[in-house]
């Protein structure tokens, strides 16, 4: 694809890659096959590791992801009432997506809802539970990633869930060839604000009058200089720069994580009763003195949002 834009008469033979999410994913695993006229890309929030970020979260398989994602992709699905990812409001509104996350064997679970390639998709995931070949030969190894030496502009977000951002750039820094022209951007986003960028405040929290950045200049500067030979690119505070939430200060870096940073090892502990936002788990900064009670909780499998406490 790159290398057909390259050649149409309307491209000055300069290709980037720009987006977020499944779209940054994309753009590593087109940049690992070298076109020719890739000269940029600009991922935020990728996966990179495609085991782990979903479909199986802490070993546990993500059925709602797993189903949800190949539904959008699949192109009739535009066309449906819940078209993308379901909410829990969806869920449990609608009987039979409710019945196709709670329905046994998991592996006729999608049959019906998807087709083809997306239902054999679902079925592979199921067939291999854990980290072996078959997700290690679809999955970007950091040598890979080292091995890229185009520029790149690496975003992430505070409040995004994903660590894939900072794999890729662990990646990428791995190798030393194009490191001048290598951005990380650290921002207070979630997983779409990392694309369109946020404002002063995230939900309760306050960030201060410097937090919003404006994203779309920030890429458009990139590509200015990378594809046009325009500008010296970005203005960010250094090569990588920082949001950091409390102290509500952008800061810069010459490497990520920063040499100057200093760790603070936290232990879990608890009364027994840390299995819910209300309860009593805890970070303490001394390792507990006394052995902690066990936390428990009923998983029910007829329904498995909810963990019921004991």
């Amino acid at each position: 694809t790159v290398e057909w834009i390259a050649a149409q008469p309307w491209c000055t033979g300069a290709v980037g890659m720009d987006g977020s999410s499944y779209v940054a994913m994309t753009q590593l695993c087109t940049a690992l096959t070298r076109p020719p006229h890739l000269r940029c890309i600009a991922p935020a929030v990728p996966s990179v590791d495609f085991f782990r970020e979903p479909p199986y979260h802490g070993g546990i398989f993500a059925r709602q992801h797993t189903m949800d994602w190949p539904r959008i992709l699949q192109v009739d699905s535009l066309s449906e009432l819940h078209g993308g990812f379901m909410n829990a409001a969806a869920v449990l509104a609608d009987p039979v997506i409710y019945q196709r996350l709670v329905s046994r064997p998991l592996r006729a679970a999608a049959d019906g809802d998807l087709r083809g390639d997306f239902l054999e998709h679902y079925r592979s995931v199921l067939e291999h539970p854990t980290m072996d070949d078959w997700w290690r030969e679809r999955s970007p190894s950091a040598a890979e990633l080292a091995s890229l030496g185009i520029p790149a502009l690496v975003v992430n977000g505070n409040f995004d869930l994903g660590v894939g951002a900072l794999a890729t750039w662990r990646g990428l820094e791995g190798g030393r060839a194009g490191r001048d022209e290598r951005r990380l951007l650290i921002g207070p986003w979630d997983h779409g604000q990392c694309y369109a960028g946020g404002g002063n405040r995230y939900g309760p929290y306050e960030l201060g009058e410097h937090a919003a950045l404006d994203l779309g200049a920030v890429r458009l500067a990139f590509f200015d200089r990378h594809l046009k030979g325009i500008g010296p690119g970005p203005t960010l505070p250094g090569r990588v720069s920082a949001f950091i939430t409390g102290a509500n200060e952008w800061r810069a870096f010459d490497e990520y994580p920063a040499a100057e940073a200093e760790w603070t090892p936290l232990h879990l502990a608890s009364g027994g009763r840390a299995n819910g936002r209300h309860g009593d788990g805890r970070l303490v900064a001394e390792p507990p003195t006394a052995v902690q009670p066990p936390d428990r909780f009923v998983d029910d499998p007829a329904l498995p949002f909810v963990p019921v406490h004991s």
